[in-house]
């Protein structure tokens, strides 16, 4: 009985965290602000804030880091990972001449 529960406190307390990391990014329009917030993330990791006018890629690195974006990738910002594997950069002004239907991806890592 004791060998049986502590292998379930052991797998429980190793078991891999099934919550994905995810980013919002605020509605964009001309003349607005813009922030971008990843969470679930690593704490302390580097949160790298990428975007491509382009498409949704898939595009793989020579260093095997895949992104779902298309070339050209750009970077906007970095942001340190905290505690709560929360990061965020912004806000960042959107050109009030912007033009309507202008389409942008995004994507943290």
């Amino acid at each position: 009985m004791k060998k049986t529960l502590l292998l379930m406190v052991l797998l429980a307390t190793t078991a891999p965290s099934s919550v994905a990391q995810t980013l919002d990014v605020d509605p964009l329009f001309a003349g607005g602000v813009v922030g971008f917030e990843v969470h679930n993330a690593t704490p302390g990791s580097l949160a790298f804030f990428c975007f491509s006018q382009t498409g949704a890629g898939p595009h793989v690195f020579a260093n095997g880091l895949s992104l779902e974006l298309s070339l050209p990738i750009k970077l906007v910002s970095l942001s340190v990972v905290d505690t709560n594997g929360d990061a965020a950069i912004g806000p960042f002004s959107v050109p009030s001449a912007a033009p309507i239907g202008f389409e942008l991806w995004f994507q943290a890592v």
